[in-house]
């Protein structure tokens, strides 16, 4: 009932919610937050969802476009083009933002050109993530398929409130000062 009507918001899948401005030298736009627990992806701000916030833009320079993620998402993102191998892409970033109940999302990727996936030509992986009694859970499935993918790595930042340290498989992992310090590495 809340939303019936409402256009001045839309959502991407079950996970994003975006609410542009749209008038002029608006410096706050209010936004309805359907249930669950969001978050704000350019703030970090969090937000307890069924309610209506006041969301404070800066109407000189537009560069704080109202962008929610809802908890449990997990969002794969590159650079941008304009068709299918305009640039080689060998690194993906990988948004997370775990919720107390499991939440997953299948990357995939193929040729992009030819139908070679219906006997198998693909690269499938499933992400999950679970924000346990204290610790975070992100696991990477074992691959299927038989592409022979150009993404080399993926760079996943997980968005959680306390963080001490990461382990892969039991074993700690080197901290790094920056992004560019991990990506370097």
């Amino acid at each position: 009932a809340n939303t019936a009507n409402y256009k001045d918001a839309w959502m991407f899948g079950d996970a994003l919610l975006a609410a542009p401005v749209m008038e002029q030298g608006q410096s706050a736009k209010t936004v309805y937050l359907p249930a669950g627990t969001w978050y704000d992806f350019f703030r970090g701000t969090r937000y307890s969802g069924g309610q209506a916030i006041s969301y404070s833009v800066n109407s000189s320079t537009w560069t704080d476009i109202p962008l929610f993620v809802r908890s449990g998402a997990i969002i794969p993102s590159q650079p941008v083009m304009n068709y299918v191998g305009e640039q080689r892409v060998t690194n993906v970033d990988v948004d997370v933002w775990p919720a107390a109940t499991p939440s997953g999302f299948t990357y995939y990727e193929d040729d992009g050109v030819s139908y070679a996936y219906e006997n198998g030509a693909y690269f499938k992986q499933q992400m999950s993530a679970q924000d346990t009694e204290g610790a975070v859970l992100f696991r990477l499935a074992a691959p299927t398929g038989t592409y022979s993918r150009e993404v080399q790595y993926f760079l996943c930042r997980v968005y959680c409130t306390t963080g001490m340290g990461v382990t892969l498989n039991g074993a700690p992992l080197d901290r790094y000062a920056s992004t560019a310090a991990l990506e370097g590495a």
